[in-house]
């Protein structure tokens, strides 16, 4: 959930229940006297027309806007008209949430405590239809002390689960979702392709070296072809003339017994 400077359902709930006990015991207990019983006073409340939408806010945070009708089952049959910003879960302790409604009662006890919470707005919001200056609050007023509360319309609302209410079809969150897993699937199938691609280009390196190294050694080791050589035709040389035989050579002395002193 985003950091925002907002109160939470919960917070809102508990400043309701600390308004009315601070009321009631400033004056005197009158019977049947509900005043500043908000709770109590939301019972007769019919909510319809809810419509609900999503968005992004200027820092990117995802908020759900809820605008809807709170009719009163009372003799009077009065609507008012509520707008309500949901940040979170919809859990009353994590979910903050900034609201606006149309009744006299918020713009002069509600609205500027809010606003100094971050729960509403004095200036023209951008996300609501209608707002007020906060001219209306008085330290006088039925909220002296300035307690961050809401209208019965408002409260209403929210005990009917108006935080807990989605936009028809996929949420936004479910789409940054879907957007954010495409994404990664095709960041995913890039890269497979990309390996694939490189891959297939060191195998048919490898081949190509490898056929080129094979084509060197069948060179290499290839042996020269031998050629027989053809004798030219040549003519016999005619005999010159004869040489005489040698006489034969005398024969030896016969070794002298003698030996020569």
């Amino acid at each position: 959930m985003p950091e925002k400077s907002m109160l939470t359902i919960r917070e809102l709930y508990n400043a309701c229940q600390r308004f009315k006990a601070l009321r009631r015991g400033s004056g005197k207990k009158k019977k049947g006297d509900n005043r500043f019983d908000i709770k109590n006073r939301a019972t007769n409340m019919v909510i319809t027309k809810k419509r609900i939408t999503e968005d992004q806010d200027e820092e990117g945070d995802i908020y759900r806007k809820v605008t809807c009708v709170a009719k009163d089952q009372n003799t009077t049959k009065q609507e008012h008209a509520l707008m309500m910003l949901f940040y979170g879960p919809g859990d009353d302790a994590k979910t903050k949430a900034a609201v606006n409604c149309d009744c006299d009662y918020f713009t002069y006890a509600c609205e500027v405590a809010l606003a100094n919470k971050g729960s509403s707005r004095l200036e023209e919001p951008i996300e609501m239809p209608f707002w007020s200056n906060g001219e209306g609050y008085s330290d006088d007023g039925p909220n002296p002390s300035a307690l961050p509360i809401i209208c019965k319309h408002i409260y209403a609302a929210l005990k009917a689960g108006a935080a807990l209410w989605r936009p028809r079809g996929l949420s936004l969150e479910d789409k940054r979702k879907l957007a954010d897993k495409k994404a990664k699937e095709e960041k995913r199938k890039k890269l497979l392709e990309n390996k694939a691609a490189k891959d297939k280009a060191t195998k048919d390196k490898a081949t190509k070296d490898k056929a080129a190294k094979d084509k060197l050694k069948k060179v290499g080791t290839k042996t020269a072809p031998t050629t027989t050589k053809k004798p030219s035709k040549l003519t016999k040389p005619t005999p010159g003339p004869k040489e005489p035989p040698k006489p034969p050579a005398p024969p030896k002395p016969p070794a002298s017994k003698w030996k020569r002193k």
